[in-house]
């Protein structure tokens, strides 16, 4: 009997789990029990050097460098009724690995997207930049990159009051919110270019 429970525990003895963060990433311990208790997230994340957990912990990769989430926004419609496309960029950085990975998880998708952006930031981002959106001309979207700036500032104002409301334990950089190039549809910019050639065919 002796030896069998010697061979049984043997191995959780001597196994153990290795962290050992990259630059700019630190790890979080999520320990779980072998047989009874309760497990959880160790408060303490690695930051640097290694770090040895029990065989049964896992070793959460958090990157707590800046990064960036891109966003595509396809027949967004204006104020003139006139739909719109154009690309918007929001950079970040996580601020508390332990936080995230305890209340909000440090999954990803399968490709590569953080899983609390789309649980947490992506659907209520969209509706503030439709929001600021539909409050402008389709000529002053397209042609004013004033406007563009306007609507980047009001999303980026948005996106804060987003992550205070949830808790979430990340923060915006210094022009965080970048709204691209916004472009009308096919047949408005081909109008255009039919006008511009009338015009200096007429010159």
């Amino acid at each position: 009997m002796r030896r069998f429970l010697l061979l049984f525990f043997v191995p959780f003895l001597v196994g153990c789990t290795t962290a050992s963060p990259d630059a700019g990433h630190q790890m979080v311990w999520v320990e779980k029990p072998v047989f009874f208790g309760h497990g959880g997230v160790d408060s303490t994340p690695v930051t640097t050097g290694r770090s040895y957990g029990a065989l049964t912990s896992d070793a959460v990769d958090v990157n707590m460098l800046p990064q960036r989430v891109d966003m595509e926004f396809d027949d967004m419609m204006t104020s003139s009724g006139v739909p719109v496309s154009f690309h918007v960029v929001a950079q970040f950085r996580i601020t508390d690995a332990v936080k995230l990975v305890s209340q909000f998880g440090a999954d990803h998708d399968d490709k590569g997207a953080w899983g609390f952006w789309d649980r947490n930031i992506d659907q209520p981002l969209r509706t503030a930049v439709r929001d600021s959106v539909k409050k402008r001309d389709m000529q002053e979207m397209a042609i004013s990159q004033t406007a563009a700036d306007a609507v980047g500032s009001e999303v980026a104002a948005a996106a804060i009051k987003i992550v205070q409301q949830s808790g979430l334990p990340i923060e915006f950089t210094v022009g965080g919110i970048n709204v691209g190039r916004i472009n009308p549809p096919d047949a408005i910019k081909n109008q255009r270019i039919e006008t511009a050639a009338q015009e200096q065919r007429a010159i």
